[in-house]
């Protein structure tokens, strides 16, 4: 499975945006743009994250509303002061492979409900028939996983999956670092000698600021050695580094911008227009992707 696009409507600080991620194989190898990488970039408080979160929502939607998971929507609907505003919706465009059972493309979406307090309701919605194998926890079908910022790996010594299994569904366990952050990783011991051994097949990787905790020079290699090393899996990332940003093209970064209208924040995506692959970190640093003011609307 991969995300081809995704459509959000009232979510978080987003009023309406859209996105088209880049694909595996969509290029040659041999463009130095990665075609497995869509990197986003924004200020703190953009909405990076929320893009992340809306992508698990939309694409995993069948699980996730039918309250198998354990998850609870919070505060996921836009609360644009004395307005009211009606419901989030999170969509997304699927290309499909034979490992998910049901090859082709298709589309998704999650509509969550504005309550009184601060936790949301998933609105249920008919759920299609190609989505079973979403149930099947053993299947390779729909792989996602998500990192979110904070990232502490379960000590070897206290680690269980079987108590693991039971507190969260195996496919929202995957991604719960994104809206739990109490959530630790697995050690690399108890999953990496089973993960060398078999073939991941195709999936999507979400990883919220993937410089964190990284030396500088670490950070100028991992999204092009992950890329690489995994060009089977489609790589969707944040990060604040202008080291990290340096090691891609334009058509590999996203940008985030907040505009104020009215005193009302919503944030903006685009594509990048800037060419910063290879430059310095003071060039990019002032370039358009780090000095971006908040636009003021009147």
């Amino acid at each position: 499975m991969y995300i081809e696009s995704l459509k959000i409507e009232n979510f978080r600080t987003f009023e309406a945006a859209e996105i088209h991620f880049n694909l595996p194989g969509q290029r040659p190898a041999s463009d130095s743009s990665l075609p497995n990488v869509s990197l986003l970039l924004g200020d703190n408080g953009a909405g990076k994250t929320s893009v992340l979160r809306a992508a698990v929502l939309a694409a995993l939607g069948p699980i996730l509303t039918s309250g198998s998971a354990g998850y609870v929507p919070y505060s996921l609907v836009r609360r644009a002061g004395r307005h009211s505003p009606g419901p989030a919706r999170v969509s997304v465009e699927l290309l499909l492979h034979a490992q998910d059972g049901h090859p082709g493309k298709e589309r998704l979406e999650t509509v969550i409900e504005r309550t009184r307090g601060w936790v949301d309701r998933f609105q249920p919605k008919d759920v299609p028939a190609w989505t079973e194998a979403l149930w099947e926890e053993k299947s390779p079908a729909f792989l996602m996983v998500g990192y979110g910022a904070s990232r502490r790996v379960d000590p070897n010594a206290g680690f269980s999956e079987e108590l693991r299994s039971k507190s969260r569904a195996l496919r929202y366990a995957r991604v719960a670092g994104l809206f739990e952050e109490a959530v630790t990783m697995i050690p690399l011991s108890s999953w990496l000698p089973r993960f060398a051994a078999q073939n991941p097949g195709r999936g999507v990787v979400l990883i919220d600021e993937v410089d964190l905790h990284l030396h500088p020079e670490w950070q100028q290699q991992v999204i092009p050695t992950l890329a690489r090393a995994l060009p089977n899996l489609q790589f969707v990332l944040t990060s604040h580094s202008p080291l990290v940003v340096g090691t891609l093209r334009g058509a590999n970064v996203f940008v985030l911008e907040t505009e104020l209208a009215d005193g009302v924040r919503r944030t903006l995506l685009r594509p990048s227009d800037e060419e910063v692959y290879g430059l310095s970190s003071d060039q990019i640093l002032t370039s358009g992707h780090f000095r971006a003011p908040v636009l003021q609307l009147t």
